[in-house]
């Protein structure tokens, strides 16, 4: 609700605002007092000069261009299954990475003619999705998943390819363990919980075994 006493403010019309532009040519920005005066009784009557101040202000923010959203590139991740990731910072990717097994990154950058390698060490934390506060979001976010990964990385440097190259097994990623390598660069944790499930099945084999033994003991 407006205060009481303040008045509505009125609307700058066509003619109004060209005189504006007119003025503040001829006495230039900042003079907003001169420039009211100038204008005599074509500026509204309710005008001050801070209205001025704050219709110029309006105007050149609508000229200027409208900031477009940074487009994504296409990183590689080395010593992969040729794996790609598209993402407009390296970071994101490596977040990427991390999440899937990766201890060391190395993304190089397929968007940009220098090819450039990003460099990263990788970890990620185990979380279980049982204690999120907000369930229903768990539910709707992670389905029947029990746990999910929470990545952390730290960049090391950026390298120009041919130079990493050049260095050789110092810099070089090591691959991430054998579900990670298996998935082909796909989420690890899926095929964690599949064998999670097989030793489930098989520890209960090896109950019921335990069990009928014992009977005809």
């Amino acid at each position: 609700h407006r205060p009481a006493g303040r008045k509505k403010p009125v609307r700058w019309g066509v003619e109004e605002t060209e005189l504006l532009l007119d003025l503040v040519h001829e006495f230039e920005p900042g003079r907003w007092k001169q420039i009211l005066e100038a204008g005599g009784g074509e500026f509204h009557e309710s005008r001050t000069p801070t209205n001025l101040k704050d219709k110029w202000r309006s105007i050149q923010q609508a000229q200027q261009p409208k900031k477009t959203a940074k487009k994504k590139r296409i990183y590689r991740l080395l010593h992969s299954d040729g794996v790609i990731f598209r993402n407009r910072y390296p970071r994101d990717a490596a977040l990427k990475a991390a999440t899937r097994g990766w201890p060391r990154i190395a993304l190089l950058d397929l968007s940009s003619e220098q090819k450039m390698v990003h460099l990263y060490t990788g970890r990620r934390v185990r979380k279980e999705v049982r204690d999120i506060a907000d369930q229903s979001f768990a539910e709707e976010k992670f389905g029947k998943q029990n746990y999910y990964w929470v990545p952390h990385v730290q960049k090391i440097g950026v390298r120009p390819l041919g130079i990493y190259l050049k260095e050789g097994d110092t810099t070089m990623p090591v691959l991430p363990n054998d579900i990670g390598r298996a998935n082909r660069g796909g989420r690890p944790h899926q095929l964690e919980e599949e064998e999670e499930g097989e030793e489930k099945k098989r520890r209960k084999g090896r109950t019921r075994k335990a069990k009928k033994s014992t009977r005809k003991g």
